[in-house]
């Protein structure tokens, strides 16, 4: 059979979005969207990739009238290929061959300091003595803290992102992204100790604009292939989705109940702590000695 498609008319007359979806092997795909309330929409590729992925009209480029979108496969989000742009000259700028979170940071805060700053090299050396002065912070509280054997390493991460979070070296984003990586085993406290340490070591020379930072801060999200799995089993499921719906509680003590039970058991525990020593010659063949 001959095919006679024509893909460019089509898109450019297309009344719904296009997806540009992007993966990992290189391949690109072009797929027109049936949107669930104009913002969410499927893509499936037979057995092989599921996801649910969101739109933006602000990352929205216009065939004519046809809105299309650019999207990485692993992320639920889309792209802006302009301000991709923004960052891989950022990167190349700064000799980084990988944007880290610390680069952004130190990147965005030289911004800051510009204004204040208006010499380059000058607002790259505050920048560098302040990544000094939290980096010596931080290698103290963990000298402090030490390895002990009797405390798990997880537990140890937890102590130390603790003090990091209350003393403001770290981020509250921060703090739960390694906390999580604590209680899942993908990061134990060396490689913590590890991360903290590569992350005070300062690579930039060239400030970030906000608009970039911006974007690299909200891009994430959910993982589209996660998602859609997660929407599959409740398919699957006979209940669906009502057996995860919250329900709120329909009846509730009155508050003088409770006040008369916290007074009341707070009496009876003073009447318990004053008749310890009568209880213990009651009990005496049958507690067991201290």
């Amino acid at each position: 059979m001959i095919s006679f498609s024509f893909p460019q008319w089509e898109i450019h007359n297309s009344k719904d979005p296009i997806a540009l979806m992007i993966y990992p092997s290189r391949k690109m795909q072009a797929y027109k969207l049936k949107t669930l309330g104009g913002k969410y929409f499927v893509i499936k590729e037979g057995r092989r990739f599921e996801g649910i992925f969101e739109l933006d009209p602000t990352k929205a480029y216009h065939f004519g009238k046809t809105p299309m979108y650019v999207f990485d496969s692993r992320n639920a989000l889309p792209i802006d290929g302009i301000l991709v742009n923004e960052i891989a000259h950022f990167a190349k700028s700064n000799h980084l061959g990988k944007v880290e979170p610390q680069h952004i940071e130190q990147a965005g805060k030289l911004r800051e300091l510009l204004k204040k700053i208006p010499k380059l090299d000058d607002a790259v050396n505050v920048v560098i003595d302040n990544t000094l002065k939290r980096k010596q912070k931080i290698e103290k509280v963990i000298a402090e803290i030490g390895n002990p054997d009797d405390i798990s390493s997880e537990d140890l991460g937890y102590i130390l992102t603790n003090y990091l979070i209350q003393n403001d070296l770290i981020t509250h984003d921060e703090k739960g992204s390694l906390d999580n990586d604590l209680s899942i085993g993908k990061m134990d406290y060396n490689q913590l100790i590890a991360y903290l340490k590569k992350r005070e070591i300062v690579q930039i020379n060239t400030p970030i604009e906000l608009n970039t930072q911006m974007f690299l801060t909200d891009f994430g999200g959910y993982n589209p292939e996660q998602l859609a799995s997660f929407v599959d089993r409740l398919r699957r499921d006979e209940k669906g989705l009502r057996s995860m719906t919250s329900t709120p509680i329909k009846s509730w003590m009155p508050a003088g109940v409770i006040m008369a039970l916290l007074i009341g058991g707070a009496v009876a525990f003073m009447i318990v702590l004053q008749s310890t020593g009568q209880i213990g010659e009651m009990f005496s063949g049958i507690l067991p000695n201290p």
